[in-house]
């Protein structure tokens, strides 16, 4: 029976295993589960022990739901759009868990696909937005990139979205960016959610790179960025430094 529940093909299959056979829970296993786990390297060892312990503390689905949640972090940032659409359908709960959105911070930081970078962008939305409007409107953008501009503007206009929203969907629409000047509307939204959250510094580096991408656009971003600066004042700022740059770019 230990042995069984050692050579189980998945977590998912190992805790069912556990769960069905509590008694190997019990001290009188111990030389049985020490017997099977000769077979297993020390690292490996030593989680089945831990799992043991934490079992017998919490209940088997306890011991396992961290490293569960790891595991579906994982599986979100690796998946599709649609298949992410799926899984925050039927796993919501799980998936705004503070350990999944540890998992993907800390995956982030080496990313170099933009894949974790974006999943972490999709859960914040998922948490801030509990009717779900400007998650599904986000998932339709990715099938179609053309919609990001349209929902990047409404978000930036509206007072209850923009300062904890307009950053995420601004990175979502980096990441699905397949050319520079979408890469610019990104980069320009990402300039405005910094501008509204007070990071001015921020804010330049970002309109300047904007700027790298597309400079072309300056003086429609200057019309957008006036007619939001009348209800956001703190994004006026943005339009001296694409002004100054329009002069620099005429000498």
């Amino acid at each position: 029976m230990a042995t069984a529940w050692i050579d189980t093909p998945s977590y998912p299959v190992e805790r069912d295993y556990l769960a069905a056979h509590p008694e190997l829970l019990d001290p009188d296993a111990d030389t049985a589960i020490d017997d099977a786990l000769l077979g297993v390297d020390q690292n490996s060892a030593d989680r089945y022990r831990r799992l043991r312990i934490d079992a017998r503390a919490k209940g088997v689905e306890a011991a396992y739901r961290p490293l569960l949640l790891l595991l579906l972090a994982d599986q979100f940032a690796a998946a599709d759009p649609a298949a992410q659409r799926d899984l925050l359908t039927q796993r919501r709960a799980e998936l705004l868990d503070d350990l999944v959105r540890q998992r993907l911070d800390s995956r982030a930081r080496l990313d170099e696909t933009g894949e974790v970078t974006r999943a972490a962008a999709l859960l914040d939305i998922a948490t801030h937005d509990p009717d779900g409007a400007l998650t599904a409107a986000t998932f339709d953008a990715l099938d179609d990139p053309s919609g990001f501009p349209a929902l990047l503007d409404a978000t930036a206009q509206d007072i209850h979205l923009a300062a904890t929203l307009l950053a995420p969907l601004a990175t979502i629409t980096l990441t699905a960016a397949t050319s520079e000047p979408q890469a610019a509307v990104a980069m320009l939204y990402l300039a405005i959610a910094a501008a509204l959250t007070g990071d001015q510094q921020a804010a330049t580096e970002r309109i300047s790179q904007a700027l790298e991408y597309d400079g072309g656009r300056a003086s429609v971003w200057i019309s957008r960025l006036a007619r939001l600066g009348a209800v956001r004042p703190s994004v006026l700022p943005l339009i001296t430094v694409l002004v100054e740059a329009g002069h620099d770019g005429g000498h």
